[in-house]
């Protein structure tokens, strides 16, 4: 009332009310009351639910006797109270084991507002190739937390938040010797400081927007971290689209200032499109970079009615892995690319890399946990490496539970 009706902007705050998941259908229509013309809008709550289940299933084989799977459950209780509290719960088992579970409350007057305790849980094995003693090894990195996350979202686009956290960090050694024992461990005590922007159409398969994920953690001894480190990340993507070809160009970075004795500074690259050829998370150190593009292409008529989607695309990618900031150097890009095709169910992707492996050891602790692969020269599809073929299903199941 006493605006200018405007069809796109009333279209995109019902779209954005879809996104919530709570809605049926929604509606709105015009309405005549004390002389003036209103705009009634008309939610209908879903007929299902409100609390949801969901299971998924992935499994890979790259043909030279490596194979994982990966078993995802999820269930969600929603509408908790009159603010919307929501009750967010996961259990992963399989390549990656993890356990999460939280409670979302928003606030204020319409929810621009949040505060999220959840406790997380994750762990997984990651391959070391060395030269000497470690000639293979093999850790299991793990990290137990309990966090606070506080946010403010002015609108759909932006999100700020800052994450108070404490917990425990370990790789143990599971396969050969190094000289210098079998386990490293370190206690994460931060604040983290993250600012996201996000226009992105579609969180899988977008056709045009960005998302820029820009974070600050602070390792901090007054909340219990076993070293003070300053640990700087920066994710960026932007989709492009004409007709059915979309591209989507991105870059991330992990780069820590302060101490590197502490497991929270170090991230993971490898595995599809985060440097093909590598399994995942098989390159691990302190400073890493990855950009890349990616081509897509829909084989199928997206605006009919009924239209399963089916794509056709491949990428080039290069980055590389370091484990300090001044021994960064052009000669340590790593090449990488795929070509892949997607269908829900399964889905059929080809890998080509080709390196040469070398060590790279956490400084002062002198375990090797980290590896580098380089190629010479700029980023390229390289020689094929081997096929892999990863398949996956997934359903969400409704229920509604009852007190008597």
């Amino acid at each position: 009332m006493g605006k200018t009706y405007d069809a796109n902007q009333v279209d995109r705050q019902i779209g954005l009310a879809y996104g919530d998941g709570s809605y049926e259908r929604i509606t709105y229509d015009f309405t005549q009351r004390d002389g003036q013309t209103r705009l009634a809008v008309q939610p209908v709550d879903k007929g299902w639910g409100p609390h949801f289940l969901r299971f998924g299933l992935r499994l890979s084989d790259d043909f030279a006797g490596g194979n994982s799977y990966q078993l995802i459950t999820e269930v969600n209780f929603n509408g908790l109270n009159d603010l919307g509290g929501e009750s967010r719960n996961r259990v992963e088992l399989g390549r990656t084991t993890g356990l999460h579970s939280g409670y979302h409350q928003p606030l204020g007057a319409v929810g621009q507002f949040y505060v999220a305790p959840y406790l997380d849980y994750r762990a997984f094995n990651f391959a070391i190739i060395g030269d000497g003693p470690a000639a293979f090894a093999e850790y299991r990195r793990s990290r137990t937390l309990a966090a606070v996350d506080i946010g403010y979202t002015p609108d759909a686009d932006w999100r700020l938040s800052s994450v108070v956290g404490y917990g425990r960090d370990s790789a143990q050694l599971r396969v050969g010797g190094v000289p210098s024992g079998t386990s490293i461990s370190s206690d994460p005590g931060s604040v983290i400081l993250r600012a996201i922007h996000d226009t992105l159409d579609d969180s899988g398969f977008p056709t045009r927007g960005s998302r820029v994920d820009l974070s600050d953690e602070f390792q901090l001894r007054t909340l219990g971290a076993t070293d003070g480190t300053n640990i700087a990340r920066l994710r960026w993507d932007t989709a492009y689209s004409y007709g059915a070809a979309r591209w989507l160009m991105g870059a991330q970075l992990n780069s820590p200032s302060g101490s590197e004795n502490v497991l929270a500074a170090y991230s993971a690259l490898g595995g599809l499109v985060n440097l093909s050829g590598f399994t995942e998370n098989q390159l691990l150190a302190t400073q890493t970079a990855l950009v890349r593009v990616i081509y897509y292409h829909r084989l199928t008529d997206g605006t009919r009615l009924v239209s399963v989607p089916v794509y056709l695309g491949g990428s080039l990618e290069a980055g590389g892995v370091r484990n300090r900031r001044g021994d960064i150097s052009g000669s340590d890009l790593i090449g990488a690319g795929t070509g892949c095709g997607y269908i829900p169910w399964p889905r059929i992707s080809r890998l080509w890399s080709r390196t040469r492996r070398q060590q790279c050891l956490l400084p002062d602790l002198r375990i090797p946990v980290a590896q580098r692969s380089v190629t010479a020269g700029v980023a390229s599809i390289a020689w094929l490496l081997r096929p892999t073929i990863e398949s996956g299903i997934e359903s969400v199941l409704p229920f509604c539970a009852m007190a008597t």
